[in-house]
């Protein structure tokens, strides 16, 4: 799993590949005691997780939107978006020329905060790194 805390809002996020292969998440909002479950695959069109592999996460400070990355079964990186009040998806690599994901890679992401650029990398299935970025347009 991977976790994450959202420096706006306060909530945190652990992110993980259920039995299912369905991205899911446990949020805490701000400071209250309470975690709550969210089937986020099923918030917006996007393929299974690939087996074996982990999606990532982090919030763009920049846009106050709070970013999955993982490789779907279709050996793609997709990116889950939540902007507070709903959620949306993007297929990154069906965006750029790159290769497809490796069996069994899990991506790693991180934003500029400075331009609110998305970066994503991955090994691809030609065994090189693979490199994505582009600016979150909401």
């Amino acid at each position: 799993p991977a976790g994450c805390i959202n420096p706006l809002t306060s909530d945190h996020w652990v992110i993980f590949n259920s039995a299912d292969q369905r991205v899911t998440a446990f949020r805490k909002r701000g400071e209250e005691d309470i975690w709550t479950s969210i089937d986020v695959s099923g918030q917006a069109p996007v393929p299974l997780v690939s087996p074996g592999t982990h999606p990532a996460c982090f919030t763009n400070i920049f846009s106050g939107v709070f970013v999955i990355s993982f490789t779907g079964t279709d050996g793609h990186i997709w990116q889950l978006s939540y902007d507070g009040a709903s959620w949306s998806s993007v297929d990154v690599s069906g965006e750029a020329p790159v290769d497809y994901a490796a069996f069994g890679t899990s991506p790693s992401g991180f934003v500029n905060v400075m331009n609110g650029e998305h970066f994503f990398s991955f090994i691809g299935s030609n065994a090189r790194i693979q490199s994505l970025n582009y600016v979150y347009q909401p």
